[in-house]
């Protein structure tokens, strides 16, 4: 539950925002928690709730490298048009004032 409530925390900051050094930071750090709890308590390891929890801080370390690419300043508006194409959404504007990691995460 505390991973959830971290990334929910992280889906409201807005792109502008974004670092996302640090957000790899913070999802190896909780990585490494729930991985010292796994060898502290191997049974946990067979749990769902664990199984869905360690799955979705991988997906969060594969996407994170991702959001960084399209966080530098050299990706330009036609490399969001041809983001907006692959994705199969109108626009892709993270230069809108209220464009969130989550906008991004949602494509």
């Amino acid at each position: 539950r505390d991973v959830d409530k971290v990334y929910e925390g992280w889906k409201k900051i807005l792109w502008k925002d974004v670092n996302t050094n640090d957000l790899e930071d913070q999802n190896k750090r909780l990585r490494k928690k729930l991985r010292e709890k796994g060898g502290a308590y191997p049974a946990i390891k067979g749990w769902e709730v664990y199984k869905h929890v360690d799955k979705s801080m991988a997906n969060m370390a594969m996407v994170l490298p991702l959001i960084f690419d399209l966080h530098s300043d050299s990706i330009r508006p036609r490399h969001w048009k041809q983001l907006a194409g692959v994705c199969n959404v109108n626009t892709v504007d993270p230069s809108e004032s209220k464009f969130t990691l989550q906008d991004m995460l949602r494509l």
